[in-house]
């Protein structure tokens, strides 16, 4: 059911639904690894993590009505 809804249908039901979550974060994942690794390849699983953490808070904290993108809200 997950993967046919879209990022911003995901993150408006990942705060109460464990398999949007977990969708997201895995639709997410090699964006932080890569920006990750661009910062700081010595620290880069330090922030990866920082990096997964920032999608949970981005998740719960998305408002389509503001006009963005998950995707742009969540790279910010």
């Amino acid at each position: 059911m997950a993967k046919e809804l879209s990022d911003e249908e995901l993150a408006a039901i990942a705060a109460v639904d464990k398999a949007a979550m977990n969708e997201l974060l895995t639709r997410y994942t090699f964006v932080a690894f890569a920006k990750a690794r661009a910062i700081s390849p010595e620290y880069y699983e330090d922030l990866f993590q920082e990096g997964l953490m920032g999608c949970v808070a981005a998740a719960k904290t998305y408002d389509p009505s503001k006009g963005a993108s998950f995707a742009t809200y969540a790279n910010r």
